[in-house]
């Protein structure tokens, strides 16, 4: 005893408003379910028959019954129909697989693997878990019909699950992964004061990773300190960020005069440097110079 249903199936060119069809298959006629004007049932127990729902109720589409202008029935030795208006692939189908429901785009399944309609693109299928309420996402691949890459939301939890890399929107960079400033002389310069001058002799580090809206950096460049006397070492931040709010943080400064101290990292609001300054505000004597330190910086 079985009813199977195959729901939102629609013909090109229907009226506007018109109501879904469903195509039913059915083990035994006592099965017939109420339906809506246009939906077809196949019932198996009945020499294979064929009904069409009208508003009277079921009736069949051949042995007497009413052949429908839209309906073509074959001359075979058994009969099959088909609809009379040339069809085109469907955009989005809804599958029953295995108590799942599965919204697709681009792509059908045949029952042992899926395939594409337009093979220049790849199909995408939406997947209900109905054990854990989960949403699974697959790309369905054109050329060998495989789902792929899947990633999944716990929709009782609200964890998502990705096998590969986050990225914010409009970002062409992801979370969590390390991001290398490749060395340039200007990064790191003098300002304020007399305006002497900064030369990076080695860059041991200078990288940066994001947390959502957070940005890590961490640097060490050694230099030396030539020219006038200056008060303020600055640098632009990586990728373009403009810090969101103030940040200050302790960083690592060891000159040839004073030797290694504790200085100030600060970054203003709106702001796309960073400030670094030596204890009590002591200016850059010349010689050796080496900063260190690592900050996080909203933007």
């Amino acid at each position: 005893m079985a009813v199977v249903q195959y729901s939102n199936v629609y013909r090109e060119g229907a009226d506007a408003g018109a109501p879904v069809t469903s195509l039913y298959v059915i083990d035994t006629q006592s099965e017939l379910p109420t339906g809506i004007p246009g939906d077809v049932a196949y019932i198996k127990d009945q020499s294979a028959m064929w009904l069409r729902y009208t508003s009277g109720g079921w009736a069949p589409i051949f042995n007497g019954g009413t052949v429908y202008s839209d309906i073509v029935i074959s001359k075979a030795s058994y009969p099959a129909f088909a609809l009379i208006e040339a069809g085109t692939p469907s955009v989005v189908r809804l599958y029953n697989i295995q108590g799942l429901a599965h919204l697709t785009t681009n792509c059908w399944f045949g029952g042992s693997r899926w395939y594409v309609d337009d093979n220049r693109y790849d199909g995408q299928a939406i997947v209900q878990s109905v054990s854990n309420s989960n949403l699974f996402f697959y790309r369905i691949n054109k050329d060998t019909g495989v789902a792929e890459g899947k990633f999944n939301i716990d929709m009782i939890s609200g964890h998502i699950g990705v096998p590969g890399y986050i990225y914010q929107l409009s970002r062409s960079y992801p979370n969590d992964i390390v991001n290398d400033v490749p060395f340039s002389s200007g990064n790191f310069f003098a300002g304020g004061g007399t305006g002497g001058i900064f030369t990076i002799s080695n860059q041991y580090d200078f990288h940066w990773s994001v947390r959502g809206r957070i940005m890590d950096i961490s640097f060490w460049v050694d230099g030396t300190v030539s020219g006038n006397a200056f008060d303020v070492m600055h640098f632009q931040l990586p990728a373009g960020i403009v810090a969101t709010r103030y940040t200050s943080a302790a960083v690592f400064i060891f000159d040839g005069t004073k030797g290694g101290a504790f200085g100030n990292l600060s970054i203003t609001i709106n702001d796309f440097y960073a400030y670094i300054r030596k204890e009590s505000y002591v200016a850059y004597a010349p010689g050796f110079c080496s900063l260190q330190g690592q900050f996080s910086v909203p933007f």
